[in-house]
């Protein structure tokens, strides 16, 4: 697995490319670190015309149909709390 190097507040980091801590490369000297979100992937099987909905309103909205539904999903579980 490929290592880099990475210098953040004046601490050198060996980080493995493949680890939950992202790199992103700002020019050939500098990174940045960041933690990446753990997510899990999940199936579900919903009818065509929500879908097509979703859908819409994810390309209306310039956003993604996960995004939309991440979204329904929290409001919904904030909503029956």
């Amino acid at each position: 697995m490929t290592e880099i190097k990475v210098e953040k507040g004046g601490k050198i980091f060996n980080v493995k490319k493949k680890s939950r801590i992202g790199v992103k490369k700002i020019n050939d000297t500098t990174y940045e670190l960041e933690i990446k979100n753990r997510v899990k992937v999940v199936s579900v099987r919903i009818p065509y015309t929500l879908y097509e909905k979703a859908n819409k309103y994810a390309k209306t909205n310039k956003t993604t149909i996960s995004e939309v539904i991440r979204e329904a999903l929290k409001k919904y579980l904030e909503h029956t709390e």
